[in-house]
């Protein structure tokens, strides 16, 4: 149901295409986009589908051995050795088989144990999405800080080309000495080419995500969204309390230990015995003539007696089996309380980040008001007033880095619990 309704909503997003594979996608995408992209056409997401189909058609195959078996076959042959004094016979005849296994108590536990593994299969499918949400917030916020970080030295170079040239100006009307040009000059080069990496960084994390979205790398991708602080929807109580119940991979770890413990039963039930009923009928013609139909009915009772121990050893494998499955069930709930607690601390602590990253962003402001006019009326050197420009620079990407912590820690957050969505 889940996965019909995102299927629905994915259909209705412009440009994102809902079939699998690499795709070309040219245009504005939202984060919202982003997430659902990657839930649906994600390489580990549609690794993880892939798997529990294949898991599910083995559930069937196994299924089916306790169900009728019919079958048909044709016959027709013509011999004789009149050597031996063999007449020449000739017979032609249509048969039709059928078996009804009725006592089966260890085809019946395996076939059990083949659906729990399809669940634990489907289960994973569902943390990969979980996985492919965060992945996509991850990168999509990434690229949103590269993109703000860019912009905040474009501003950057502007200010220091700014305080260049009127650096020059003062130094050709002698109220400054000809050094303070050369060092307002390196350090405007320095913020070019800190603009430049931003740059980079900016087209690399770019390409990043249309990795992760399973997007051509020609494509014209654009951010729609402004990077902004992501609402935290719940308290910490609810998300511990979400993903002892419902997390992806404690849900299959829970499924794998039915399928063990299935398994084990089946394992015990070798050394009982199973019974079949089968019927034949005989349908043709012959020559002499034998007549031209037939049939036979019966039923097969089967107790394997010595085996030499490859059943006990079955049944030891099975048992450890099922003991190594509870102990990964034991380690998946135990981590899923530990997730959600990190990730909530690390919220936390992001959220006191952001509020100082603002703090000193707002100091830096006012000591680079300070100084130019400093500078301006005399009583200031040039390094105070670079070193005023190199402080505001850091803080307002203090402020863009704090942000993109704090929003990935939300999107942590969901992921602990298990979401597929914010």
């Amino acid at each position: 149901m889940r996965r019909s309704l995102a299927a629905a909503a994915i259909s209705l997003l412009p440009g994102i295409a809902l079939a699998a594979g690499v795709r070309t996608w040219n245009g504005p995408l939202t984060l919202a986009q982003a997430v659902t992209r990657a839930e649906e056409a994600g390489f580990q997401v549609q690794a993880a589908r892939d798997a529990a189909e294949v898991s599910s058609a083995q559930a069937a195959a196994v299924r089916s051995t306790l169900l009728p078996q019919m079958g048909l076959s044709a016959t027709t042959m013509n011999g004789g050795i009149t050597q031996l004094g063999m007449p020449v016979a000739q017979q032609n005849y249509v048969s039709a088989n059928v078996t009804v296994p009725l006592f089966e108590p260890s085809a019946f536990a395996s076939a059990r144990g083949a659906e729990r593994t399809a669940l634990a299969a489907e289960s994973d499918a569902g943390q990969a999405m979980s996985d492919a949400m965060l992945a996509a917030v991850q990168a999509y916020e990434n690229a949103l800080l590269a993109r703000a970080i860019y912009e905040a030295r474009v501003t950057t170079v502007s200010y220091e080309r700014r305080h260049l040239h009127d650096v020059g100006i003062m130094v050709k009307g002698g109220a400054l000495p000809r050094y303070a040009f050369a060092e307002s000059q390196a350090a405007f080069e320095q913020a070019v080419q800190s603009e430049q990496d931003a740059a980079a960084q900016r087209d690399e994390t770019m390409n990043d995500l249309k990795v992760v979205l399973a997007l051509d790398l020609r494509s014209s991708v654009s951010l729609a969204e402004p990077l902004r602080v992501l609402p935290m929807n719940g308290a910490e109580a609810a998300f511990l309390a979400r993903a002892a119940s419902s997390r992806p991979d404690i849900t299959a770890a829970q499924s794998r230990v039915d399928a063990a413990r299935a398994h084990v039963d089946a394992a015990r039930a070798a050394y009982l015995p199973t019974i079949a009923a089968s019927a034949q009928t005989y349908n043709g013609n012959s020559r002499p003539y034998l007549g031209n139909h037939g049939y036979q009915v019966g039923v097969s009772v089967s107790l394997p007696i010595i085996d030499s121990g490859s059943r006990a050893a079955a049944f030891h494998v099975a048992r450890a089996s099922l003991a190594s499955a509870k102990v990964m069930l034991d380690q998946a709930r135990l981590s899923a309380q530990r997730d959600v607690a990190n990730a909530w601390r690390e919220y936390e602590a992001a959220a006191v980040d952001l509020r100082s990253a603002r703090a000193e962003e707002m100091a830096a402001r006012q000591t680079l008001r300070i100084t130019m006019l400093r500078e301006r009326s005399g009583k200031g050197i040039t390094l105070e007033t670079l070193d005023a420009l190199a402080q505001d620079a850091a803080a307002r990407e203090g402020v863009l880095r704090a942000i993109t912590r704090l929003d990935i820690a939300v999107a942590t957050v969901h992921h602990a619990a298990g979401d597929t969505s914010l």
